[in-house]
């Protein structure tokens, strides 16, 4: 159970937190189109829930919140990755089918 000497500032946190998701669902949404711009928003995303997480487990946070965070961090993780990937397939077939794409040797 969190003390009472921290619970201003883990509740000062968790708002601050809210307002970077509720500032992060509106950058994606303006640009739902331009996937770099989602796939950085997304990535400051997962460092801002990491520092949350390393402040919540120095400040001896219940297991639960903790966990949560942590496993909210490791979704959010392999669902960039996921991006990145499908990305990666649409580059590299768009390179097969059309190959003046590719680099020509003089």
């Amino acid at each position: 159970m969190l003390s009472a000497i921290y619970t201003p500032t883990v509740t000062g946190t968790i708002v601050s937190l809210m307002g970077y998701v509720f500032l992060f669902l509106c950058t994606i949404r303006q640009n739902r189109r331009n996937r770099p711009i989602v796939l950085g928003v997304i990535t400051v995303a997962v460092f801002e829930f990491f520092l949350f997480y390393a402040y919540l487990s120095e400040k001896h946070a219940p297991f639960l919140v903790v966990a949560s965070i942590l496993s909210l961090i490791v979704l959010m993780g392999f669902y960039v990755l996921t991006l990145v990937a499908l990305d990666v397939m649409k580059w590299t077939s768009e390179k097969r089918k059309n190959p003046k794409l590719t680099r020509m040797n003089s």
